[in-house]
Protein backbone atom coordinates (compact mmCIF):
# COMPACT_ATOMS: atom_id res chain seq x y z
CA UNK A 1 0.00 0.00 0.00
CA UNK A 2 3.04 2.13 0.87
CA UNK A 3 4.40 1.70 -2.90
CA UNK A 4 1.14 2.59 -4.48
CA UNK A 5 0.89 5.74 -2.16
CA UNK A 6 4.54 7.11 -3.57
CA UNK A 7 3.96 6.15 -7.30
CA UNK A 8 0.58 7.85 -6.89
CA UNK A 9 2.74 11.14 -5.61
CA UNK A 10 5.68 10.19 -8.41
CA UNK A 11 3.05 10.38 -11.07
CA UNK A 12 1.92 13.56 -9.45
CA UNK A 13 5.07 14.74 -9.63
CA UNK A 14 6.01 13.92 -13.17
CA UNK A 15 2.54 15.67 -14.81
CA UNK A 16 3.86 18.96 -12.56
CA UNK A 17 6.72 19.02 -14.30
CA UNK A 18 5.34 18.15 -17.82
CA UNK A 19 3.22 20.82 -17.52
CA UNK A 20 6.30 23.39 -16.36
CA UNK A 21 8.48 22.16 -19.34
CA UNK A 22 5.32 22.62 -21.97
CA UNK A 23 5.70 26.34 -23.15
CA UNK A 24 2.87 28.44 -22.51
CA UNK A 25 0.97 29.61 -26.17
CA UNK A 26 1.78 33.22 -26.35
CA UNK A 27 -1.46 35.35 -26.56
CA UNK A 28 -1.78 38.34 -28.98
CA UNK A 29 -0.86 41.16 -27.85
CA UNK A 30 -3.22 43.88 -27.06
CA UNK A 31 -3.94 46.60 -30.61
CA UNK A 32 -5.60 50.01 -30.57
CA UNK A 33 -7.90 50.17 -34.27
CA UNK A 34 -8.71 53.99 -35.05
CA UNK A 35 -11.39 54.51 -37.04
CA UNK A 36 -11.99 57.50 -39.03
CA UNK A 37 -15.33 58.47 -39.00
CA UNK A 38 -17.15 61.11 -41.17
CA UNK A 39 -17.41 63.97 -39.06
CA UNK A 40 -13.18 63.79 -38.75
CA UNK A 41 -13.52 64.55 -42.98
CA UNK A 42 -15.73 66.64 -43.03
CA UNK A 43 -13.18 69.29 -40.90
CA UNK A 44 -10.36 68.76 -43.37
CA UNK A 45 -13.20 69.38 -46.33
CA UNK A 46 -15.20 72.06 -45.54
CA UNK A 47 -15.12 72.67 -41.86
CA UNK A 48 -12.46 74.68 -39.92
CA UNK A 49 -9.30 72.92 -40.73
CA UNK A 50 -9.69 73.14 -44.57
CA UNK A 51 -5.60 74.72 -44.15
CA UNK A 52 -4.56 71.24 -42.42
CA UNK A 53 -4.21 67.88 -44.13
CA UNK A 54 -6.14 64.67 -42.55
CA UNK A 55 -3.66 62.54 -44.21
CA UNK A 56 -0.30 64.05 -42.18
CA UNK A 57 -2.74 64.15 -39.14
CA UNK A 58 -3.61 60.54 -39.44
CA UNK A 59 0.09 59.38 -40.07
CA UNK A 60 1.17 61.42 -36.87
CA UNK A 61 -1.89 60.38 -34.65
CA UNK A 62 -0.89 56.89 -35.63
CA UNK A 63 2.90 56.91 -34.44
CA UNK A 64 2.16 59.22 -31.69
CA UNK A 65 -0.25 56.88 -30.10
CA UNK A 66 1.98 54.03 -30.83
CA UNK A 67 5.08 56.10 -29.33
CA UNK A 68 3.10 55.71 -26.31
CA UNK A 69 2.00 52.67 -26.33
CA UNK A 70 4.47 50.27 -27.60
CA UNK A 71 6.63 50.11 -25.14
CA UNK A 72 3.63 48.01 -23.15
CA UNK A 73 3.31 45.49 -26.38
CA UNK A 74 0.45 47.35 -27.55
CA UNK A 75 0.21 47.75 -31.64
CA UNK A 76 -1.81 50.58 -33.31
CA UNK A 77 -3.56 49.67 -36.92
CA UNK A 78 -6.35 51.00 -39.00
CA UNK A 79 -8.01 47.46 -40.15
CA UNK A 80 -8.42 45.64 -36.85
CA UNK A 81 -8.13 46.02 -32.90
CA UNK A 82 -9.58 45.09 -29.53
CA UNK A 83 -9.70 48.15 -28.57
CA UNK A 84 -11.97 50.52 -31.28
CA UNK A 85 -11.30 54.27 -31.09
CA UNK A 86 -13.83 56.31 -33.34
CA UNK A 87 -12.15 59.28 -34.36
CA UNK A 88 -14.73 61.84 -35.20
CA UNK A 89 -17.62 60.42 -33.49
CA UNK A 90 -20.62 62.19 -32.80
CA UNK A 91 -21.03 63.08 -29.20
CA UNK A 92 -25.00 61.96 -27.66
CA UNK A 93 -24.33 62.85 -24.37
CA UNK A 94 -26.39 65.38 -21.72
CA UNK A 95 -23.87 67.66 -21.06
CA UNK A 96 -23.98 70.94 -22.50
CA UNK A 97 -20.15 71.53 -23.36
CA UNK A 98 -19.19 68.06 -24.80
CA UNK A 99 -15.86 66.58 -23.35
CA UNK A 100 -12.65 66.21 -25.99
CA UNK A 101 -13.24 62.22 -25.63
CA UNK A 102 -14.56 59.18 -23.31
CA UNK A 103 -14.06 55.93 -22.90
CA UNK A 104 -17.57 53.98 -22.79
CA UNK A 105 -16.78 50.89 -21.81
CA UNK A 106 -16.55 52.53 -18.08
CA UNK A 107 -13.78 54.33 -16.60
CA UNK A 108 -10.95 52.14 -15.73
CA UNK A 109 -12.22 48.84 -17.11
CA UNK A 110 -10.99 46.91 -19.81
CA UNK A 111 -13.43 44.09 -20.45
CA UNK A 112 -11.78 41.01 -22.22
CA UNK A 113 -15.00 39.26 -23.64
CA UNK A 114 -16.25 42.88 -24.77
CA UNK A 115 -15.27 45.56 -27.24
CA UNK A 116 -14.01 48.47 -25.55
CA UNK A 117 -14.15 51.46 -27.21
CA UNK A 118 -13.11 55.25 -27.34
CA UNK A 119 -14.94 58.45 -28.44
CA UNK A 120 -13.16 61.48 -29.81
CA UNK A 121 -15.39 64.35 -30.39
CA UNK A 122 -13.37 66.48 -33.39
CA UNK A 123 -15.96 68.37 -33.31
CA UNK A 124 -15.47 69.75 -29.98
CA UNK A 125 -11.76 70.79 -30.70
CA UNK A 126 -12.38 72.34 -33.85
CA UNK A 127 -15.07 74.83 -31.88
CA UNK A 128 -12.44 76.13 -29.96
CA UNK A 129 -10.03 78.94 -31.09
CA UNK A 130 -6.87 77.25 -30.50
CA UNK A 131 -7.52 75.00 -33.31
CA UNK A 132 -8.79 77.39 -35.89
CA UNK A 133 -7.63 79.70 -38.30
CA UNK A 134 -3.83 80.07 -38.30
CA UNK A 135 -3.62 77.73 -35.35
CA UNK A 136 -5.17 75.13 -37.24
CA UNK A 137 -2.29 73.35 -38.60
CA UNK A 138 -1.94 69.49 -39.16
CA UNK A 139 0.64 69.23 -36.09
CA UNK A 140 -1.54 70.78 -33.86
CA UNK A 141 -4.69 69.14 -34.53
CA UNK A 142 -2.50 65.20 -34.43
CA UNK A 143 -1.07 66.80 -30.98
CA UNK A 144 -4.15 67.40 -29.64
CA UNK A 145 -6.28 64.33 -31.06
CA UNK A 146 -3.40 61.48 -30.32
CA UNK A 147 -2.94 62.78 -26.81
CA UNK A 148 -6.84 62.65 -26.24
CA UNK A 149 -6.81 58.85 -27.77
CA UNK A 150 -3.58 58.14 -25.27
CA UNK A 151 -5.80 59.86 -22.14
CA UNK A 152 -8.88 58.00 -22.74
CA UNK A 153 -7.56 54.68 -24.11
CA UNK A 154 -5.61 54.92 -20.66
CA UNK A 155 -9.14 54.25 -18.52
CA UNK A 156 -9.84 51.14 -20.86
CA UNK A 157 -6.37 50.48 -19.31
CA UNK A 158 -7.31 50.89 -15.46
CA UNK A 159 -6.13 54.10 -15.31
CA UNK A 160 -7.80 57.02 -13.43
CA UNK A 161 -7.03 61.00 -13.31
CA UNK A 162 -4.42 61.56 -10.39
CA UNK A 163 -7.35 64.06 -8.40
CA UNK A 164 -9.72 61.12 -8.36
CA UNK A 165 -7.40 59.40 -5.29
CA UNK A 166 -8.24 62.30 -3.29
CA UNK A 167 -12.03 60.69 -2.83
CA UNK A 168 -11.11 57.25 -2.24
CA UNK A 169 -8.62 57.91 1.01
Amino acid sequence: AEIGANMKTYYYFLIVMAFCLIPLSETSATQIHLVYETAFYTEFSSGQWTSADATTVKNTIASRVLADYATYGVSVSESSGDIVVHIGANYSGEEVVPPYGQANTGVGSYYYNDTPYVEIYTARFASEPAWQGVCATSLRIAEALSGTVCHEVGHIFNLYHSFMYDAYD
